[in-house]
């Protein structure tokens, strides 16, 4: 008897471990800034350009425990080229690292299900250094991040609120955009 348990060892401790393994959520998602990507850069002359920007955003977070109020982290890369008709365009990118809370309204295990969360978005922003004659603002920056998640099994649909704080855009300053985001969840 004793030795029949010893070879079943191994499978009874991947069953019982197999719920530890839930308790890490993988969420990658491609999002879609809505409303007016652009800036206005002043040239030297004190004329304006207006330069149209992309809308992309793509990313994960990362879920910790299986109870409804978790901790959240993540990493996010936002790729933007702005261009302007007649004039040089120019790239921002960049990449954020959310760290925050998330809380789900029912249990962790549900197919269907919403998750709310908030985060602090500390980044990195890198590209040209001009466009326009005007220096751009590369280096660390500061925002925060709010939103709902829908799970529909393992397909999510969600929105993000991003607040930009500092050095948040190609002109500085603080900004917001609302992102429709799609993706899956492990």
């Amino acid at each position: 008897m004793l030795r029949s348990v010893r070879q079943m060892l191994p499978a009874i401790i991947l069953l019982f471990a197999a719920p530890a393994s839930a308790q890490i959520e993988f969420s990658p998602y491609i999002g879609l800034a809505t409303g007016d990507q652009s800036v206005e850069l002043v040239r030297p002359t004190d004329n304006f350009d207006r330069y149209a920007g992309d809308r992309l955003l793509a990313g994960f977070d990362l879920l910790f425990g299986a109870g409804q109020l978790v901790p959240v982290a993540g990493l996010a890369y936002r790729p933007t080229t702005y261009e302007e008709s007649g004039g040089e365009d120019f790239r921002y990118d960049r990449l954020t690292l959310p760290l925050g809370f998330a809380y789900r309204l029912l249990a962790a295990d549900f197919d269907i299900n919403v998750v709310l969360h908030a985060a602090a978005l500390p980044g990195i922003s890198w590209g040209d250094d001009s466009a326009s004659g005007q220096t751009l603002d590369h280096g660390l920056h500061w925002g925060a991040r709010g939103g709902l998640t829908l799970y529909l099994g393992t397909v999510t649909l969600g929105g993000q609120y991003l607040i930009d704080v500092g050095r948040s855009g190609p002109v500085g300053g603080a900004g917001t955009t609302f992102v429709v985001t799609a993706g899956g969840r492990f």
